[in-house]
């Protein structure tokens, strides 16, 4: 697995508690709210606008982003939409509260929507791809996000992420078997 970061800048802005406790600390903390919080983030989900997911490409390689508030799956790049916002534009949103990237309208490619269920939530993703063309700077926001990496599409199998995300993945970067 590919899982070197120094070919790529990145910077943490680690929250005050996850700097105070350490970051395994904070990822079982994260862990845990998850669990018993589950029942709410339920609801909100089945009530919730569409989201976004952005399958984001330089040299060969694809960003995954880790939630330090969840089960410790890897996904994409995206979130919710906002009230009255296009897909598009909440795409770029996310990206950039997630990475610090700041990119244009012209660079984000549609890739489709997939309609997807998992644990008895039906879920909207409109889903992007963006090729970038220099080494980005990713500047996680460590409030939403605890880690990122850069896989090969053929390392996918070897992620723990949902089939949902490995979905979009084979679907917008191909089959991760034949690269």
């Amino acid at each position: 697995m590919s899982r070197n970061l120094r070919t790529h800048a990145t910077t943490y802005n680690a929250p005050f508690m996850a700097r105070m406790l350490g970051e395994k600390t904070w990822a079982i903390i994260g862990h845990i709210a998850y669990v018993v919080l589950w029942p709410a983030i339920w609801v909100y989900l089945r009530i919730s606008p569409p989201r976004t997911r952005v399958v984001i490409a330089y040299n060969g390689k694809i960003l995954l982003l880790k939630d330090w508030l969840g089960d410790g799956s890897w996904s994409l790049p995206g979130g919710g939409l906002h009230r009255g916002e296009d897909d598009k534009h909440g795409a770029i949103r996310e990206i950039f509260e997630e990475t610090g990237l700041k990119i244009k309208l012209s660079d984000l490619e549609p890739r489709g929507t997939i309609y997807a269920k998992s644990a008895g939530v039906s879920v909207t993703l409109h889903c992007f791809s963006l090729a970038l063309k220099q080494s980005p700077h990713i500047t996680l926001h460590r409030h939403e996000i605890s880690d990122c990496m850069w896989i090969r599409p053929r390392e996918v199998a070897k992620i723990k992420m949902s089939s949902t995300v490995r979905r979009i993945i084979t679907e917008v970067a191909g089959d991760p078997g034949a690269k």
